[in-house]
């Protein structure tokens, strides 16, 4: 009877270590987004993001993301770039599909520096049986100020995701 509950107790502190070990310790994403940035004629600037996050426990990470657009709607073309930094709430009570929401401060730069900040959210699927890759949709509102005014923005994006590391 003795060694029936000490397998019973072992068996609920590995099944809870098991849970924990479903959060990567970080995780690295590349992928295409586009930002709408004149709404009323149908501007688009086109380019990638990447983002870093280190993930403190099952549902808070810290997240930086980076990106490169482009569009030639302007002529000779611009070129921006934005670099932003946040929190990351994810929900991950499921195998394969977790949703996210991020809130991003930061700034860009295209010939003049602006203030970047955003909100939004996304899901990850997870592609393999390990949990390593993952293709993660997104869309955020992003705002840009400068020069005493605010360009609101939407930014639609997809994302390849490898994670890393375990967090128990």
């Amino acid at each position: 009877m003795k060694r029936q509950i000490l397998a019973g107790l072992a068996l609920l502190l590995f099944g809870t270590a098991t849970r924990g070990q479903n959060t990567p310790a970080a995780d690295f994403s590349l992928g295409y987004s586009a930002i709408k940035f004149d709404e009323n004629l149908g501007r688009t600037a086109y380019g990638g993001s990447s983002t870093v996050a280190l993930n403190v426990n099952r549902w808070l990470g810290a997240v930086g993301d980076f990106g490169l657009y482009h569009t030639s709607y302007i002529a000779p073309g611009l070129a921006a770039g934005t670099y932003m930094f946040g929190p990351r709430f994810s929900y991950r009570h499921w195998n394969r599909f977790n949703p996210f929401t991020q809130v991003l401060l930061g700034g860009a730069r295209s010939g003049v520096n602006a203030l970047a900040f955003g909100a939004g959210g996304g899901v990850e699927f997870t592609l393999d049986q390990r949990g390593r890759f993952a293709v993660r949709p997104q869309i955020e509102y992003l705002g840009f100020r400068a020069n005493g005014g605010t360009t609101n923005t939407l930014r639609v994006g997809v994302a390849f995701v490898l994670r890393t590391g375990r967090r128990f």
